[in-house]
């Protein structure tokens, strides 16, 4: 080896590298087109978006470090002032501040849990786990952030998400497997 010359120089090292990069900054992308998708809720602070399930895709598809560069570059970016976060958010200082950092956890979790699981039942809760993560977060955020009570937080922040949360994740492992499969859709 010749100074200059790196360990990793070879053409499927950097092709590796390469696919990884490009991976990483379409989910990037993809969260955030995924959160102009907002939908308001008059009884809640926090908007349903379509994060989540961007967030669970790039742990489905990514390595948990490349599904967590993901989100951790869509939260600098959005954080930077890119429009990348929901209209009206405050992003990390507003009250959807916790579910921002669930999304990081969320995403390695996701892609450390379903790396042995390819049957439904399993990548499903990993995705489920994953949506717990950020639940989780969301609500410690409420409570200890901005003073919500427990029991408003859970009312807000938790329970009109689950339904969507969990239709969300079951579609989206049934569509992933049927891509892994090559298989098409029935119509």
């Amino acid at each position: 080896m010749h100074i200059g010359q790196t360990i990793n120089s070879s053409p499927v090292a950097q092709a590796t590298i390469a696919r990884r990069l490009l991976g990483v900054a379409g989910f990037v992308l993809l969260i955030g087109i995924a959160a102009q998708v907002r939908i308001p809720l008059p009884y809640t602070p926090v908007p349903m978006t379509l994060q989540l399930p961007a967030v669970l895709l790039a742990g489905f598809c990514l390595s948990p470090v490349s599904a967590v560069l993901a989100v951790l570059g869509y939260l600098t970016l959005g954080s930077a002032g890119a429009p990348l976060f929901a209209l009206g958010s405050f992003g990390l200082a507003g009250v959807t501040g916790g579910y921002l950092i669930g999304f990081v956890v969320a995403a390695g979790m996701v892609s450390i849990l379903s790396r042995n699981r390819r049957g439904f039942v399993g990548m499903s809760l990993a995705g489920l786990a994953g949506t717990a993560a950020v639940l989780a977060l969301g609500t410690l955020w409420l409570v200890g952030l901005h003073g919500t009570s427990w029991s408003a937080a859970l009312t807000v922040g938790v329970l009109p998400f689950v339904p969507k949360a969990v239709v969300e994740v079951l579609m989206l492992v049934a569509g992933i497997r049927v891509v892994r499969a090559g298989r098409r859709p029935l119509n």
